[in-house]
């Protein structure tokens, strides 16, 4: 993550990201990876926010996460989130 900048993540730290995240390399996420990714990130993150992350930002419906909707969904929360601290 970029912090001295305090733009958020760049493409690289969300590319770097996701193709950790992507186990079966089939260059999408789908939901049990998505759900050890968050996980990983908080433990108690509750699988059925997971699954309304998916559903939110999976824009051609194949039940799962493409590189750039993945991109998206952080990047929208980046977003909300200077909304919140402003």
């Amino acid at each position: 993550m970029s912090l001295d900048n305090k733009r958020g993540f760049t493409s690289e730290d969300l590319e770097a990201a996701f193709d950790q995240a992507d186990t079966d390399r089939t260059g999408t996420l789908n939901l049990e990876e998505l759900t050890a990714l968050f996980k990983a990130m908080d433990p108690d993150f509750p699988e059925n926010d997971v699954q309304a992350f998916l559903k939110y930002i999976d824009l051609d419906e194949d039940g799962r996460m493409s590189l750039n909707e993945f991109k998206l969904l952080f990047r929208s929360c980046s977003a909300e989130e200077g909304k919140i601290l402003k």
